[in-house]
């Protein structure tokens, strides 16, 4: 006690912060599979312990009536806050797609190594100076439930009799993180006396334990975490635990797992989602079914909601974040019906905000500010789990206490807390074991997205029974649970409102839109409205109005609990997770690391990841049927529909020629006394160039038929895998029977690009589809010749030259009417089309020049309609040029083209990686 009684004076002399800490403990630790006839005899021990933290400035008391708002929760200023459009439209979308900075980088291995021990209290690595055990004291332990009000009231008159802390609580503000029990029992108290402080304050009457009323209980963001985790997992327990059985065919999971295995559990399911998330979406970005809905809700919002929230937010110190990561949380409760913490994140996220705008709480909020990972209960539980590790199931009142005072009776000892008392577990994870088991996590997944599109629409709600709870709709979701009823508090938040998403229908307002009109599904809740319907709103207005209502409802619940000192429906059933506790069916310790069976070579994970990529790219899912919508037959030989894009073939159009010499503008320089001209003498443009004629098409086509110009011809046409593949009779190399230019490639792709955006160009009057003509074959003719002349007029000994270099060089002037946008690199396939997919979405004219090291380069062309064509200059199958062609919605099929002809053509030599530039007109 001397400890105890120097550690408070020197807090206050120096004015250090100080953390109040009051929890229960109860001496059954054993599993639930009864192992005997004899029941368990428990005690019930309350602990008392402050930290106190030298570095930070204790926070100045200010006025009592101050300090607590003294009518508790305002409804409508909380409202106002969550529900404001900045919030709504992050709530709109899933956390995964809010915080792609957190998802992107989630699995450094000794990030996650860190992340999986969070919730086991004996693990023997480093840990951070917030849970250090220095500075930690020990006030009182001894037998006491804390059930009540008044088993609460017990407890903190034994911090009141201790006259330090009591005049430690006259001068400055101690903050009281817990359960939920330790903030709503103790606020009572708080409110108790508050109110009485309140009416005696004019008469200038002192108050009993005034000093009390500095006291600022708190939800304790371990028990947030803790709570979370597990309510996920029970939620989703049957599809939690098919995906677990089948990645560990050994083991069968508990009904309730352990904390730290619920977290290894969440990581290495999110772990799963992050390798196949981009192609997921990429496929099914306009699919609304329901099944499909609750596992992105699940994988993409939930999951990294509760492993971030805690785990990094909230240790990195990033307020801002972990505020916004605490509403979503509160809308997982919400959606949970979870009694009581739908109820104390309101109250949490109320003071923090009434804090941040009262002048006399500055110091209190900016101890959130700014060291938000220091109010954290974890030291108790760190000291509970002690106990329970030193001690068998009913130890005596004796025992325990004898315990107790021997973890806080040595100084040196209590420094160096963990390597002390807690044993050493092993939890090293290598990173083949991280990735391989993400990658077969991912596999299974890919199989559960397989059965949703090859059986959509299979989820449906069944009738309403006798005693069924009005908020509650049972539905079964067969891929996902089987034919166990499911309650729609599993589902998305938009079928928590009146106004529930209707999965056959692309909006869900009051629809006035034309039925073709451009729609989009908000990911946060599932509901889809036309753009036009939602009016420059860029948040689902349903879902909105719902957690407006809510949060008014919940607030008066709340202020009822304890500003009045009702019940506010605190009695419900809402179980608590306590995270020193082994009261669960989950006895095995063991990691599940000794059955993976993992192979050491990395290169082979590489290939499954490629090939579980490419298959959920071969999916189809449906998008809502009451629109019009064309149906597309993927297996059609030809496609004969029409096209803004592609047309009849026309006679070529006069392309801009230079008023000088004559000649084409195409890879002509600026206009100036040195300006470049490939055709000129010198390749210097001037009047005498006009002695040469110019060899553009349609220059030729005014002298000769367009069918005698070109004798060239289609050698051979394939049908590869949807993609229409026509090997011509001549290539950029035997260009007039001549090896003219054969490096030239990429100055060909570029003129290729660039004619193709151009809309007064003769590209723009083909059909990506259409059978290629002597038209088209003249075009391709004349831009290989002038791709080749450029390049041989280059007065330079570089042989090869990327895009932006011949788009760039000062001698072609293309710089004038073209520009890069984006560079790539790509290691893979894969991710080259997921990129593609993305960029697709817009319907816009699309070029890239595709460089394939050591030398080969070509040219990828989308249209409005998602139609793509290749084009490639270089010699195939000892032959000529290819032209390759595939219909909207196939871009998968034309990047495994593109990777199944360089293999056939060129060989193993020329693979990935490789380089894509897109090219835009300026």
């Amino acid at each position: 006690m001397t400890n105890v009684i120097s550690a408070l004076d020197d807090a206050i002399k120096n004015r250090k912060l100080l953390l109040l800490m009051i929890d229960d403990y109860t001496t059954i630790h054993s599993t639930r599979r009864p192992k005997g006839l004899k029941t368990s005899q428990a005690n019930n021990m309350c602990t008392i312990i402050f930290k106190v933290f030298p570095e930070i400035k204790a926070i100045t008391r200010p006025p009592p009536q101050f300090l607590h708002s003294r009518d508790g929760i305002k409804p409508h200023d909380l409202a106002n806050e969550i529900c404001s459009e900045k919030q709504m439209v992050k709530l709109s979308c899933t956390f995964a797609s809010c915080m792609p900075e957190l998802t992107t980088s989630f699995f450094d291995p000794l990030l996650e190594r860190k992340r999986l021990e969070t919730h086991d209290y004996g693990a023997s690595t480093d840990v951070s100076y917030m849970r250090k055990f220095k500075n930690v004291f020990l006030v009182d332990f001894f037998m006491q439930p804390l059930k009540s009000k008044s088993n609460y009231m017990e407890a903190l008159t034994r911090v009141f009799n201790l006259d330090k802390l009591r005049e430690y609580l006259s001068k400055f503000v101690v903050l009281f993180p817990g359960d939920h029990p330790s903030q709503f029992f103790p606020r009572q108290i708080v409110y108790g006396i508050l109110s009485e402080y309140l009416m005696n304050i004019t008469l200038n009457m002192p108050v009993t334990q005034e000093e009390l009323l500095s006291l600022v209980p708190l939800i304790g963001p371990l028990h947030i975490d803790l709570n979370a985790d597990e309510d996920l997992v029970l939620n989703y327990h049957p599809f939690i635990k098919s995906l677990y059985e089948s990645l560990f065919p050994n083991r069968i999971l508990a009904v309730k797992p352990k904390p730290w295995r619920i977290q290894f559990i969440l990581e290495i399911l999110y772990g799963g989602w992050t390798l196949i998330r981009r192609s997921v979406k990429a496929v099914f970005h306009k699919c609304k079914d329901l099944q499909y809905g609750t596992l992105i809700n699940f994988l993409d919002n939930y999951c990294p909601t509760v492993l971030c929230s805690y785990n990094i937010l909230f240790k990195t110190n990033n307020f801002s974040d972990y505020y916004d990561s605490i509403i979503r949380m509160w809308v997982m409760m919400y959606c949970f019906r979870r009694h009581h913490y739908r109820k104390s994140l309101l109250i949490w996220l109320f003071l923090v905000k009434y804090w941040e705008g009262n002048a006399f709480c500055s110091d209190i909020f900016n101890v959130f500010k700014n060291n938000l990972n220091i109010i954290d209960e974890s030291v108790v539980e760190y000291v509970h789990s002690v106990i329970r590790r030193h001690t068998t199931d009913g130890a005596s009142e004796k025992t325990l206490s004898d315990t107790m005072k021997a973890i806080f009776g040595c100084g040196p000892r209590q420094e160096n807390f963990r390597n002390t008392f807690t044993p050493e577990r092993n939890y090293v994870f290598s990173r083949v074991q991280l990735k391989y088991l993400h990658t077969r996590v991912a596999k299974i997944l890919v199989s559960i997205f397989s059965k949703i599109c090859s059986s959509p629409g299979e989820s449906y709600s069944l009738p309403r029974s006798k005693g069924q709870a009005l908020d509650c709709t049972m539905y079964i979701l067969p891929t996902l649970f089987g034919e166990k009823p499911v309650k729609s508090y599993m589902l998305p938040l938009g079928f928590q409102c009146d106004k529930k998403p209707d999965v056959n229908s692309r909006c869900d307002y009051i629809c006035v839109a034309p039925e073709d009109a451009e729609w989009q599904i908000f990911e946060g809740c599932w509901h889809s409205f036309h753009k036009e319907c939602l009016k420059d709103l860029a948040y689902c207005p349903i879902c909105s109005n719902h957690l407006n209502n809510v949060i008014l409802s919940l607030s008066v619940a709340a202020n009822t609990s304890f500003v009045n000192g009702g019940s506010g429906d605190d009695n419900e059933n809402d179980n608590e997770q306590v995270s020193g506790s082994d009261t669960d069916d989950d006895s095995d310790d063991e990691m599940e690391y000794d059955n993976l069976g993992v192979s050491t070579n990395e290169s082979n994970i590489e290939n499954m990841l490629n090939t579980i990529n490419l298959s959920i790219m071969q999916l189809r899912p449906e998008s809502p049927t009451n629109s019009s919508c064309l149906s597309v037959d993927n297996n059609s030989e030809c496609d004969d529909r029409g096209s803004t894009l592609l047309a009849n073939v026309e006679p070529p159009k006069r392309s801009p020629h230079c008023s000088t010499c004559h000649h084409t503008r195409q890879g002509h320089g600026k206009g100036s006394a040195n300006a470049k001209c490939p055709m000129c003498p010198n390749n210097l443009c001037s009047a005498h160039g006009r002695r040469k004629p110019c060899t553009c098409i349609w220059h030729i086509s005014q002298q000769n038929p367009i069918e005698t110009i070109i004798p060239y011809s289609i050698v051979k046409f394939n049908n590869v895998s949807h993609v229409k593949e026509y090997i011509l009779s001549f290539c950029q190399s035997n260009i007039d029977s001549q090896a003219l230019g054969s490096n030239a490639c990429t100055i060909i792709a570029v003129l290729i690009a660039i004619n193709f955006l151009s809309d007064t160009a003769w590209f723009s009057q083909h059909n990506l589809l259409a059978t290629l003509d002597s038209t088209f074959l003249a075009y391709c003719y004349q831009l290989f010749t002038e791709g080749n002349q450029m390049y041989d007029n280059l007065d330079e000994s570089q042989l090869n030259y990327c895009a932006p270099e011949i788009i760039e060089h000062p001698e072609l002037g293309l710089a004038e009417v073209a520009e890069r946008v984006e560079e790539y690199q790509f290691n893979n396939f894969v991710d080259f089309l997921l990129e593609l997919q993305m960029l697709s979405l817009a319907r816009v004219k699309l070029a890239f020049v595709l460089i394939f090291s050591p030398d080969k380069s070509m040219t990828l062309l989308l249209n409005e309609l998602g139609e793509s064509m290749l084009i490639d200059s270089h010699s195939h199958l000892d032959t000529g040029a290819i032209i390759a062609t595939a219909s909207d919605n196939q871009l998968h099929y034309m990047v495994n083209y593109i990777q199944e002809m360089i293999l056939r053509d060129w060989g193993p030599t020329v693979q990935p990686p490789f380089d894509v530039t897109i090219v835009k007109l300026k």
